[in-house]
């Protein structure tokens, strides 16, 4: 992701005026000023663009605002906006003094001055550090300059002179100046209805290069996380906290993704890198705070649950003295300071902010898991008592702040479901928290179970998940309420575990193979008017390389079985010509696949099979009704929601947000969008254990455009994906040889002698 500059300078050839040294006229001292010439277009050319082409950052200048017509509002946005702002001053210009001020104003970082040797600094920006250049020779500056902003845009300095002077000042978020296009944000919502996991991650990689880039990652990022698309939205927020590292909302984000995909250390630096900030917002601090006491429980459960959940299995089946380990882990839970140091963190956050009920809920468990246990080992916690405590007093001390807890937090619940109510809305995180306060204070199992019951018709399959863990540890800790014996918290506990069946679904690995080639000429063109090796590149696949194709095709699908074994699906569109033969290939080696159409079916038809003749509408009719059918017999789980059938677009129009993208058509956005899916796929079935290999019939002569073959090879080895290369460029000249030995009868197949599939 490319940072954009704006650049403040002067245009075209300017005077400027250096004072010289004073000399002695008609006898009286003069200082003597010198005039010339500077050529700021020059300059820019000759060393501001260079030096910023290095750091791969994009450029805008005031010419390019005024060019564009809105000259006001969008210099203000630019100025607003930019992640760093290079001003040359160069000349007293006042324009460019104007714009300096403002973005002086308003952002407190990364502004940076320039200006040619020798001219005297403006009164008023005599303190300021400058970047001076030779406007003879600026060519020469390129790799200083580079280094200067560099490092710049490395350092935490407050460059601004009015934030310095008025250090309580704060910044402007320059998100609040970014709109994302309201269809973009159409979009999003549309995949994260269907849950559209490859929706996202396209939508992700085509806002790249546009001003409101970072923007449009965020409304991804969320959506992806709140879908628990984890892998994905692990890289967007990755490519956010890449351009901006103390983005507050990004590390809060990779905090939550990173402890859940258990990268401990990363979480925790994740947070620390925000810890420090000053954040005026006290929910913002309320979460990071919760976060903090998430991070602290999961290692507290590191260190002895595993071993206590074994130790439960041994003791069902009737092991000799694994009572005696269920014991010694449960005394270890309650002997680890990461306990209290988890509840105190969760505590906090909820004074912190007592709307913010999930911290209050989280306190609230791990206070009744840490008393109950005190209860049943009470020589442990006498021995955890610090020095001038009572332990019995701070037991009962513990037992009214569990009562204090659960008054707030019924009041906070009840709020919120007023305002969820008034708004019309239902929040499945909101029904989940509902059910496990009822199921820690209420002495009503049933009511416990119905709560469950409601929370999981809104619950996607990973908060069950969730559920189910958390109500398994009170199970396995043996975990009593410690005030009311009325509330019988482990049969709650059975109660809303019978209500979640469903057991978390196994990942199946294996070998998924995504396929994009060649389609075929139209009918009616003459195949072998010149079969040789083109100048250009393959547009098509000529009528004459049908039985080639699909023998190649074969024999690369037949490699990768032998190789991988199980082969989970394939993925292709259904064009006439390779995409057909690949699914025809499939079929008769049983192996399953899914389509993936640029339109829906009829314009499919008319715009990717028809033209190629009857036949291939015929073949593509065959392959879509048994996906269809095979789609109606196919129950799909949750974790495996992409359909059989996916079609892209509606029509052959691109988003309007899309439209300025050069060279990009929905047919190339086909091959990118099925990519994306595809590494969905690979991520929800195993990322570990889960092969992923893209298999490509081109003959490699193409630029390298947004979607071409080139640039989806590129980006599918960027991501780590095995590329499988089918190369047709010498197929008209091994046909060529083929048809003349048949007619000098020696009937010698040079087609045969091709290159077996080899892998980029």
């Amino acid at each position: 992701m490319p940072l954009n500059a704006f650049i403040i300078r002067p245009f075209g050839i300017k005077d400027v005026l250096l004072p010289g040294k004073e000399e002695l006229v008609e006898g009286a001292r003069v200082r003597v000023s010198k005039l010339m010439k500077v050529n700021f277009d020059d300059v820019h050319k000759r060393l501001i663009a260079p030096a910023l082409g290095r750091l791969h950052m994009v450029a805008n200048t005031t010419e390019a605002v005024i060019e564009a017509g809105n000259i006001r509002e969008d210099m203000f946005h630019l100025l607003m906006t930019a992640d760093v702002v290079i001003a040359d001053v160069t000349i007293h210009n006042p324009n460019v003094f104007y714009e300096l001020g403002i973005r002086h104003a308003f952002r407190d970082k990364f502004t940076f001055l320039i200006r040619s040797e020798g001219n005297e600094d403006p009164f008023d920006l005599k303190t300021d550090r400058y970047f001076t250049y030779n406007h003879e020779q600026p060519e020469e500056s390129i790799e200083r300059l580079s280094k200067a902003i560099r490092a710049t845009l490395a350092s935490e300095r407050t460059d601004s002179p009015v934030f310095r002077l008025l250090p309580k000042m704060r910044a402007e978020d320059r998100s609040r100046f970014i709109s994302v296009p309201r269809d973009f944000l159409e979009d999003v919502e549309r995949a994260k209805k269907h849950r559209r996991g490859g929706d996202l991650r396209l939508l992700a990689h085509e806002s790249e290069g546009f001003l409101w880039e970072v923007e449009a990652l965020r409304e991804v990022g969320r959506a992806q996380f709140e879908l628990n698309f984890m892998g994905g939205a692990r890289s967007t927020w990755e490519e956010i906290a890449r351009r901006y590292p103390h983005d507050v909302e990004a590390n809060m984000m990779l905090s939550t993704v990173y402890q859940w995909v258990s990268e401990g250390t990363r979480s925790e630096q994740a947070l620390a890198r925000i810890a420090k900030l000053h954040i005026p917002d006290v929910n913002i601090v309320a979460e990071i705070q919760a976060l903090k006491g998430r991070n602290l429980k999961a290692k507290w459960a590191e260190s002895w649950y595993p071993q206590l959940h074994e130790a439960l299995e041994n003791e069902a089946t009737g092991m000799m003295k694994a009572s005696e380990k269920v014991k010694e882990f449960r005394e270890r839970a309650l002997r680890s300071p990461l306990l209290r140091k988890a509840r105190e963190a969760y505590a906090e956050a909820f004074r912190g902010n007592l709307n913010y009920a999930y911290s209050g809920l989280s306190a609230l468990s791990l206070l009744m898991i840490e008393v109950s246990l005190a209860k049943e080992f009470p020589a442990v916690w006498k021995l955890l008592a610090n020095r001038g405590e009572n332990p019995t007093a701070t037991l009962t001390s513990l037992c009214d702040e569990i009562q204090n807890l659960t008054a707030a937090l019924a009041y906070a619940i009840d709020v919120e479901r007023k305002r969820l109510t008034d708004q019309g809305r239902v929040n499945f995180w909101f029904e989940t928290m509902e059910a496990a306060f009822l199921c820690l204070t209420s002495d009503n199992r049933d009511k416990v179970a119905q709560s469950y019951l409601e929370a999981m018709l809104w619950a996607p399959r990973y908060a069950e998940v969730s559920m189910r863990r958390a109500l398994a540890l009170y199970l396995d800790l043996n975990t009593k309420h410690p005030d009311h014996p009325t509330i019988d918290l482990q049969a709650n506990v059975r109660a809303a575990l019978d209500v979640i069946r469903r057991e978390e679904p196994k990942k199946r690995s294996g070998n998924i193979l995504m396929f994009v080639g060649l389609r075929m000429e139209e009918a009616g063109i003459e195949a072998n008017r010149t079969l040789e090796k083109p100048d250009g590149p393959m547009r098509f696949l000529p009528t004459a390389f049908t039985d080639m194709a699909k023998r190649e095709i074969q024999r690369a699908i037949k490699r990768e079985l032998a190789h991988h074994g199980e082969v989970l699906f394939g993925m292709a569109a259904a064009a006439s010509g390779s995409d057909l033969l690949f699914h025809e290939v499939c079929d008769e080696l049983s192996v399953r696949t899914r389509l993936y159409l640029a339109l829906p079916k009829d314009q499919y038809i008319g715009e990717y099979v028809a033209p190629a003749g009857v036949d291939w509408v015929e073949r593509f009719n065959k392959i879509y009704q048994s996906r269809k059918t095979e789609s109606r017999k196919v129950t799909m789980t949750e974790a495996d929601s992409e359909m059989i059938v996916n079609v892209l677009a509606e029509s052959m129009e691109l988003p309007r947000w899309l439209q300025s993208k050069p060279s990009y058509t929905v047919g190339k956005r086909n091959a990118v969008w099925m990519l994306q899916h595809a590494m969905v796929q690979r991520y929800i079935h195993d990322a570990e254990g889960t092969n992923l290999t893209l298999m490509v019939l081109w003959d490699r002569h193409e630029v390298d455009a947004r979607g071409s073959m080139a640039d989806l090879v590129h980006l599918a080895q960027k991501n780590g994906i095995k590329v499988v290369h089918i190369d047709c460029s010498d197929w008209g000249e091994a046909q060529s040889k083929t048809e003349e030995a048949e007619s000098n009868g020696t009937g010698r197949d040079y087609t045969s002698d091709l290159e077996l599939v080899p892998q980029l």
